[in-house]
């Protein structure tokens, strides 16, 4: 009984101050209740989130050779990642579909003319290639292995003494040498339905990304030009003629001058951040919902 006492006495003398009102409640700043500081900080936070999706994004807008578009993509892909031991890691543990991708070989310059501009294909088995780098440089050769795991490949005809084959009184005293798919040149590409297809596809790709880049250019021929331009016969010539049109002179119609020198409306700023600070609100509101 003792002891109970003891610490009801003890728990009696510390609540003793708060309620004689010796010790009062810190009040909170006044500033912080103010409507127009909650709005204040509502508009700093939205024009931050606004700020990161500006630097998450690369906006493309018209520009000299580019068509009257506006497009927003990521700056960094999903294979990248700003750190270097993190990509590394991505490298060595990428599957196969992946490590067939990065065995890309360029193509000569024959083959790229005959397949539209295609610069590199994903190398394989009965390609006729040509050794550009190392002690083996301006050998050719059919490939007759290709190792995935390690990112190598094997032609036929180059290969080098195996050490201490003779020593050990072996018969076969000679292996393939490895070489990256990265050091070689395609100069004969073995076809079937499957790998026409993805010449086609990457061709097309290809040029409908050229044609959405030099699409302004057309408009600086006439009829003439523009037949004479439709009646080439490869895109290899089409791509030429409207590189050549890159220093020409741009007609602008009276159309399109009148609309380039419309004078801009004027702004009303207390509208925009008063709508920046509503929208933002109302997503803080609904977020404290559990609402997405």
């Amino acid at each position: 009984m003792g002891r109970l006492w003891s610490l009801l006495v003890v728990g009696a003398a510390t609540a003793l101050p708060y309620c004689t009102g010796f010790v009062q409640p810190v009040p909170l700043p006044t500033s912080l209740c103010r409507p127009e500081t909650r709005a204040n900080n509502v508009m700093m936070a939205a024009k931050k989130m606004e700020k990161n999706t500006r630097r998450n994004t690369e906006k493309y807008i018209d520009g000299p050779g580019m068509p009257a578009r506006t497009e927003e993509r990521s700056k960094r892909r999903w294979r990248q990642h700003a750190r270097r031991r993190t990509s590394f890691l991505r490298f060595l543990n990428a599957p196969l579909h992946v490590r067939r991708v990065m065995m890309s070989s360029p193509l000569s310059k024959e083959l790229k003319a005959q397949y539209d501009g295609v610069r590199a294909m994903p190398i394989r088995t009965g390609d006729e290639v040509k050794v550009l780098k190392g002690d083996h440089k301006g050998k050719t050769g059919k490939v007759e292995g290709i190792n995935r795991a390690k990112l190598y490949i094997h032609i036929e005809g180059i290969t080098r003494e195996k050490a201490g084959a003779k020593e050990a009184g072996k018969t076969s005293t000679t292996i393939p040498v490895n070489i990256r798919a990265s050091k070689v040149q395609i100069i004969s590409l073995k076809l079937d339905k499957s790998r026409e297809a993805i010449l086609k596809r990457k061709a097309d790709g290809r040029w409908k990304h050229l044609e959405w880049m030099y699409a302004s250019y057309k408009k600086k021929m006439d009829g003439p030009e523009l037949e004479a331009y439709n009646a080439l016969p490869t895109r290899l010539e089409k791509l030429k003629k409207l590189r050549s049109l890159r220093d020409a002179p741009y007609i602008v119609t009276d159309a399109e001058y009148e609309q380039l020198m419309k004078p801009a409306e004027p702004v009303n700023w207390e509208l925009v951040e008063s709508g920046i600070v509503k929208a933002a609100a109302e997503r803080s509101r609904t977020r404290s919902r559990g609402r997405k």
